[in-house]
């Protein structure tokens, strides 16, 4: 459920520490995805639409999308267990990442279990507004994100295509410091309705320590105007597959 539209949602792929049993940088990476300008392009070719085949304009849905003001309030259960997430996204002033010129966002999340908070988190995200491009993230506790490899979202699209999107490198303090883990992300348009898909952006992160891999996935339902109706999270939470909407 989206709350009270006084928030950006832009910002840069915000990779965190794992805590309470799931990855926040899986989770801030894949939220983050619609910000920047409107432009098209992508790292993939969609295959030309036919008639029968609708093309989705992810580019342009998404973006319009992040540009909007918005905070969240989701929610899921299992078990007998109820979750909440609550996230804000605030603009800041334009600073430096890796050397380059970015805008920034200032980000808090708040993962709740039962009523109880079991996780917060909060940092700047740096990105590029158009095209736009993740450059990174550094936390409130130091740990720093550095993005690469980064492929623009395609203009268009038609459910069952996909592509890459970029590789981030998650460290434990500043860069040069040990490598915490590496997250690896594409997009995917999968069906929804008869008129309308998700636009889904999907990570994979892989731990230096051998913990299991952690997988999320982030979608926002659009139609073939770039209209987006609704958003839905699914990660692993204490083990469990959950998906916030």
């Amino acid at each position: 459920m989206e709350a009270n539209n006084n928030r950006s949602l832009c910002g840069g792929l915000g990779m965190r520490t794992l805590q309470s049993g799931f990855s926040v940088a899986l989770l801030m990476s894949v939220l983050l995805v619609g910000c920047g300008g409107g432009g098209g392009g992508g790292g993939s070719t969609p295959a030309a639409s036919t008639g029968a085949t609708p093309a989705y304009p992810i580019t342009s849905a998404i973006s319009a999308y992040g540009q909007a003001n918005h905070e969240y309030n989701l929610s899921s259960a299992s078990g007998g267990n109820t979750y909440t997430m609550q996230f804000s996204f605030t603009p800041g002033a334009q600073s430096t990442f890796q050397g380059q010129l970015a805008s920034t966002v200032l980000e808090s999340l708040i993962l709740s279990e039962n009523g109880a908070v079991i996780l917060t988190t909060s940092g700047t995200s740096y990105f590029i507004d158009s095209p736009y491009t993740n450059l990174g993230y550094v936390s409130n506790t130091g740990v720093t994100e550095v993005a690469s490899g980064q492929q623009p979202l395609p203009a268009s699209a038609t459910v069952g295509q996909s592509g890459p999107y970029d590789t981030v490198t998650v460290y434990t303090g500043g860069t040069g410091t040990a490598v915490a883990s590496t997250i690896a992300e594409i997009w995917s348009l999968q069906a929804a309705t008869a008129t309308t898909a998700w636009a889904c952006l999907n990570g994979s992160e892989v731990f230096t320590n051998g913990s299991p891999t952690v997988g999320i996935a982030s979608c926002y339902e659009i139609d073939t105007s770039g209209n987006v109706s609704a958003f839905k999270l699914t990660l692993s939470v204490n083990g469990q597959s959950l998906t916030f909407q």
